[in-house]
């Protein structure tokens, strides 16, 4: 995808999976991007919880509840913690099911069968 992420999102998603090789507090690539769409909230987050290694985020986007799950590729729990979060995502009962996916991990998306997830 050669848009900017600000561009790849649309009203018709509703949240964003990114996986990084570093933890939160190191900046990974597209922090600043990912950072600037949820108004600050994950710099503000990372103030008040240090570990940086995964979190599960609410925002809006188009007036619309928007997440942003983080998990850090090595992670010895990684497929275990995706699941978790995949799980209370779908139970939150968004009318979208489309998520974006920003990750250089490669990982079973037919697994989860009740989104349509697009790589960026």
């Amino acid at each position: 995808m050669n848009k900017s992420l600000t561009e790849a999102i649309t009203p018709e998603y509703l949240g964003i999976i990114w996986v990084t090789k570093d933890q939160l507090l190191e900046k990974p690539e597209k922090f600043d991007q990912i950072d600037y769409l949820f108004n600050g909230l994950i710099t503000k987050s990372m103030a008040q919880n240090s570990s940086g290694k995964k979190g599960l985020f609410m925002g809006n986007s188009f007036g619309h509840p928007f997440f942003l799950a983080h998990f850090k590729e090595d992670a010895p729990n990684f497929e275990k913690e995706m699941n978790e979060a995949m799980e209370m995502i779908y139970k939150l009962g968004l009318k979208s099911n489309k998520v974006l996916v920003i990750s250089e991990k490669k990982f079973n998306f037919k697994k989860y069968k009740n989104f349509h997830l697009q790589e960026y």
